[in-house]
């Protein structure tokens, strides 16, 4: 990955860019197209002062196929854990007739969609041994 900005003064934000290779158990690249193979490319924003990946996105050539956005609590002082994470999903529209085989669905699916995930009720570091906190062996 390359760096693509600077931290950002005000919050400390970078960009982050690459390749992206998907492989398979047989440690093969994984084709997204099967009428063509385009490059698949990922853009990860990170914020360097809390040290968490704000969000990313996923591009197969110029189209954008992934848009992953997380935004964090603090639910104590100095520990920043994810609030919720959007995901969109958005099939180009050459990609629309492929439709995986999913052994759980019938019939056709919609290509594009949305996940949220919303996390709550944290609890941090209750009910386990306070050894696991000690530096060094005991």
């Amino acid at each position: 990955m390359i760096l693509v900005t600077e931290p950002a003064p005000e919050d400390g934000t970078v960009r982050l860019m690459g390749d992206l290779q998907i492989r398979d158990e047989d440690r093969q690249i994984w084709n997204f197209s099967r009428k063509q193979r385009r490059a698949l490319s990922i853009e990860v924003t990170v914020n360097t002062r809390l040290w968490v990946i704000k969000g990313y996105e996923i591009f197969r050539g110029e189209d954008k196929l992934i848009h992953v956005q997380t935004r964090y609590t603090e639910p104590e002082n100095g520990i920043y854990l994810p609030e919720e994470t959007v995901i969109l999903i958005k099939v180009p529209e050459e990609l629309s007739d492929y439709q995986p085989d999913f052994p759980f669905e019938e019939g056709i699916s919609p290509q594009d969609g949305k996940v949220t995930l919303t996390f709550k009720n944290y609890r941090l570091n209750q009910g386990l041994d306070e050894s696991l906190f000690l530096e060094g062996p005991e």
